[in-house]
């Protein structure tokens, strides 16, 4: 790109707030940065011992995973002034619930993924019932059209989980 189309792109990039961006700009940038994202892994243990893990269906129209399953999770906007500002809208946005419990810190992770690339951290919430309209899935057994890249996380927060 030559240094004209760069300044013109820079002129155009700087009419928007920080904040929510448009998908197709969002995914232009994804590309291009990397990202830092707040992951919430629901985890529950039924009264016969299964864990489970609450998911979310991705519409069939999201431009990178379309309807696959993925755990709740935000990219920190530059517009948050503290990381629970993503929390809050985890939980209001995609949970629809008021915060009831103190996600538990888990790790964070660099992942390389169909978007770009995203600096981690990782949540685990203990959760009672379904949230928003998520649906529980077995640890042991989660669909194979789970966003790969997730895998680990899930792992993680279990691990966490049956040693609390």
């Amino acid at each position: 790109m030559d240094s004209d189309n760069t300044i013109e792109l820079a002129a155009q990039l700087n009419r928007y707030e920080p904040g929510f961006l448009p998908e197709p700009l969002f995914v232009s940038i994804a590309r291009l940065a990397v990202l830092t994202a707040i992951e919430f892994i629901p985890l529950r243990q039924t009264s016969d011992g299964t864990i489970q893990v609450l998911l979310f269906e991705r519409p069939n129209t999201d431009p990178i995973w379309p309807g696959m399953l993925h755990t709740p999770g935000t990219v920190v906007r530059p517009s948050d002034v503290t990381l629970e500002d993503g929390f809050k809208r985890l939980f209001q946005d995609e949970l629809d619930v008021q915060q009831s419990n103190t996600p538990i810190y888990v790790g964070t992770d660099l992942i390389h993924h169909k978007r770009g690339s995203t600096v981690t951290l990782e949540y685990l919430l203990q959760v009672d019932h379904t949230l928003g309209d998520g649906k529980f899935y077995d640890v042991e057994n989660i669909p194979d059209h789970f966003i790969p890249e997730q895998r680990l996380m899930v792992k993680r927060a279990v691990e966490r989980f049956v040693a609390s």
